[in-house]
């Protein structure tokens, strides 16, 4: 018996969601290593704004970038839960009579990549804003926060398995709530 997500048209879709993510990913890279060029090797490490306030030698803006790298992966991860979660709470509210598998298959899908989409949307326009900082202020502290947001976008990435794992989950999780006429949580 195949897997509903290997119908042509949901390898397509996946394959679109996993080329989205990787081209952020390659977008924050290339950033960053070219900022990080014209800062060593053009500017020679000197801050183009200047670090007027610092602790210790090291910027604010650096530590203020630094302290917020954890929220910001936090916030990434509870996004796209938070989107997948709504998505399918939409599906709850469908009458099992009118809909059949097919639909659910393409809108847990679309949960799914909602989810994606909004998780990499926070981790990666932070990325990039703490990437365009690092340009201004010179301070390696910042691409080391790029680096781990890129490393959470590559552990986060839609693999085949982990997308047919949380489908089947919630496709199973969808009829027993049908099933037993449990109000949309």
């Amino acid at each position: 018996m195949t897997h509903p997500l290997d119908a042509p048209e949901f390898v397509q879709k996946l394959a679109v969601l996993r080329t989205v993510r990787r081209g952020m990913v390659a977008v924050l890279v290339v950033a960053s290593t070219g900022f990080a060029m014209v800062v060593f090797f053009a500017l020679g490490g000197v801050p183009l704004a200047g670090n007027r306030y610092t602790v210790h030698g090291i910027s604010v803006i650096a530590l203020a970038g630094v302290a917020a790298t954890p929220f910001v992966l936090v916030a990434a991860y509870l996004a796209g839960r938070s989107k997948r979660a709504e998505l399918v709470k939409r599906m709850d509210l469908d009458h099992p009579e009118l809909v059949g598998p097919d639909v659910d298959a393409e809108r847990l899908l679309n949960a799914y990549a909602g989810g994606q989409f909004a998780e990499a949307a926070v981790a990666f326009s932070c990325a990039l804003f703490l990437a365009i900082v690092f340009h201004v202020i010179s301070s390696p502290l910042l691409l080391a926060c790029i680096g781990v947001i890129v490393a959470y976008l590559a552990a986060r990435y839609p693999f085949e398995g982990r997308v047919k794992r949380w489908f089947d989950a919630e496709t199973t999780a969808l009829r027993a709530r049908r099933a037993s006429g449990t109000p949309p949580r």
